[in-house]
């Protein structure tokens, strides 16, 4: 947090600010300590606000003590246009992704003084990379959501609706010590894994079809996110062609992930090799995304990033192809940037013989 408030300063000097103002309750978080909602940070080069109310009070003051803690007895606007003009704030910088038009019409009004000046990602792109202890959250999280599909995997069996199988993983997921689902579990059998976020359904399983599985748990305010493909019956050689084309392409963009690749090389490994197995237009989406307080975040795993990668971040690599009709096949795993390369953070089955019931 230090560190992150220390580079956030320079941030405002740099931009001649005098203050920005945080929103984004994944960010509040992440600079302060603060794990309740409904509540903004006020930060300039010499002081930092949390404004709250009542309901967290007594919770701020507990998880925050190197902040100010201000309670909003007046309406919520009120209360910071006050807090803004006590700290001498004329230039205020806020989050331009997460303050709603309502919501900055009403500050305008109340710090009527005060020039507001649009930010974009800049707490977003502090949180790319991880401390040790948030990476040692996203992998007690990763161990809760494999323990929950390893024992889902010895009770499924075909009979069982898409829905009542996502609901006996975000069962287990809890039972194993989950805050909540990191996501809507995905579950989708057969054809419907053509679709890449497919919502469960009553669609009954069968024998023979392929069970798509992107499920991902919640702890200590840290996520993640895997996806695996479970097979009932004998594997067809259409579907064991797909499923080692998805595999290669993962293995071929984890064998670029270091420390001053760009994430659009990263994507690259994994698309052209698709590309050249014939299916092509059959992965359109980006090869992954950051992971952290929240499932989807900076940065993108995606064609045109030119950014590069350094040691701390974490993301998912997650090729898939999709064929409309007949289904589709993904591979996900988390992975860390290292000092000399890459060190992935899941830790479960992927040869598809071990993933057949």
């Amino acid at each position: 947090m230090e560190d992150r408030l220390a580079t956030l300063r320079k941030i405002i000097l740099s931009k001649n600010l005098d203050g920005i103002l945080i929103s984004s309750v994944p960010n509040v978080g992440v600079l302060s300590g603060f794990t309740g909602d409904s509540s903004m940070l006020v930060v300039t080069s010499d002081a930092q606000m949390l404004v709250t109310d009542f309901r967290f009070v007594e919770q701020a003051e507990r998880e925050c003590s190197d902040w100010t803690i201000v309670r909003r007895d007046t309406g919520f606007y009120k209360t910071l246009a006050g807090v803004l003009s006590d700290a001498g704030v004329r230039r205020l910088g806020f989050e331009s992704a997460h303050l709603t038009h309502a919501q900055h019409e009403r500050l305008s009004s109340a710090a009527a003084g005060v020039t507001l000046t649009p930010l974009l990602d800049t707490v977003e792109r502090l949180r790319e990379t991880k401390t040790d202890e948030e990476v040692a959250h996203i992998e007690a999280a990763l161990r809760i959501q494999e323990t929950a599909l390893r024992e889902v995997m010895t009770w499924v069996r075909p009979g069982m609706t898409e829905k009542r199988v996502a609901s006996e993983l975000d069962h287990r997921m809890r039972l194993n010590g989950a805050e909540a689902s990191a996501f809507e579990t995905i579950v989708a059998a057969g054809e419907r894994a053509s679709l890449p976020h497919a919502q469960p359904t009553e669609r009954v399983i069968s024998q023979g079809d392929a069970l798509l599985i992107d499920w991902g748990a919640r702890r200590f305010f840290f996520n993640s996110d895997l996806t695996r493909m479970l097979h009932f019956g004998s594997v067809s050689a259409e579907f064991r062609k797909v499923y080692e084309v998805v595999a290669e392409a993962q293995t071929r963009a984890m064998d670029v992930v270091r420390p001053g690749a760009t994430f659009a090389e990263v994507d690259a490994a994994a698309r052209e090799h698709i590309r050249r197995a014939g299916y092509g237009e059959r992965f359109g989406h980006a090869l992954g995304h950051g992971v952290g307080r929240e499932v989807h975040e900076s940065p993108v795993v995606g064609e045109g990033n030119e950014d590069r990668l350094a040691p701390g971040m974490v993301f998912t690599v997650e090729p898939g192809i999709y064929i409309p009709t007949w289904g589709g096949v993904r591979i996900e795993d988390m992975v860390l940037v290292a000092d000399n390369g890459v060190r992935v953070l899941s830790d479960f089955e992927k040869n598809l013989d071990a993933l057949v019931l």
